[in-house]
Formats: structure tokens, sequence, C-alpha cells
């Protein structure tokens, strides 16, 4: 318990109270933007609200294989154990009263699990703007910059139908993209 109220106490002097208001409703928001994206893709709603089973509900709409989800859950896990274990030291050295080199192997650990998580979410990303037939160049960099609400756009438009799986095809339109 002490971890997380560090995370909350720490969050809240450096960010104010309005963190705890955004947060919420940007979680409600990319809820019901998933819920009605898994609902156009003929996949059970209800799933965006359960952890696990939403990363593989997320892998069937953009066709990759379900041991993709691994790519999600492992570096998640390594941040995870990495701020419970060394909170207390990252801590004092976002305040100034450690060095980094009593902080060196946690940095590590969480910079290659974000590259890992990053890179695996914007591939992923770019799949299901393929699998609803985005495939523009514009189409990727909203998803990566917008991703909550280009979800939402995904699922609430009415011209925008699921066309089916895409990872693994890579057609070229005349544009240059991806299609």
């Amino acid at each position: 318990m002490d971890f997380i109220y560090a995370i909350i106490e720490y969050l809240q002097s450096n960010f104010g109270e309005g963190l705890f208001v955004l947060v919420p409703f940007l979680t409600f928001v990319g809820i019901v933007a998933q819920m009605r994206l898994y609902a156009k893709a003929d996949q059970p709603a209800i799933s965006a609200i359960v952890p696990i089973w939403n990363f593989i509900t997320f892998m069937k709409v953009i066709g990759r294989p379900i041991w993709h989800v691994l790519y999600i859950i492992l570096p998640l896990t390594a941040i995870l154990i990495t701020l419970m274990a060394d909170y207390q030291g990252l801590i004092e050295f976002a305040q100034g009263t450690a060095g980094f080199s009593q902080v060196w192997l946690s940095f590590s650990v969480l910079a290659v699990s974000f590259l890992v998580f990053s890179i695996f979410m914007i591939w992923a990303h770019i799949d299901l703007c393929n699998s609803f037939g985005r495939n523009t160049v514009f189409d990727y960099i909203l998803v990566i910059l917008l991703n909550v609400l280009y979800v939402l756009n995904l699922g609430l438009s009415y011209e925008i139908e699921y066309e089916g799986p895409a990872y693994g095809q890579s057609h070229v339109n005349g544009a240059g993209a991806y299609a």
C-alpha cells in the first residue's frame, strides 16, 4: 500500500487535482470506444472491461496470433514490478535527493519495457486502422497521437465498416500508403 500512496502523492503534488478528473474520464471514454469497436467487429463488447480478455479480443480483431498478447503483458508486468520494487528510489531521484547510479537498473528495465510495449502497440494500432479500411499515413498518425479519440471514431462512425483482420497483409495503394 505504501507504493500506491507514494505514487498518488507524487502525482498529486506534480500534476494537481485535474489529473484525478482527466484520467477517469479518458478511461471511461476508452472503454466505451473499445466496446463499440468490438461490437462492430462482431466480438463481445463486454471484453473491453476484462483485462486479459480485452487484449485477446484486440488480437482477434486485428488478426494477430493470441500469443502476441505477451508483447503487452510482459512489458507491463516488468514496469509494474520495477515500480513496486524501486518506487522509493525513483521518487527520491525525481525529487533530486538520489543519484542516477542508484536507479540506473530500474531506468534501464523501464526504458526497454516501455520501448517494446510502445513499438508493439503502434504496429497493432496500424493493423487496427487497416482492419477498418483506414490505410493512409494520416490515419496512422492520428491513431498514434489521438488513440482513444480515434478508436472512438472508428467505433461510432456509421461510414467505417470492419473489413476483417489485417495482420500480415500489406497492400500498397497509389498514394504510397499501406492498404
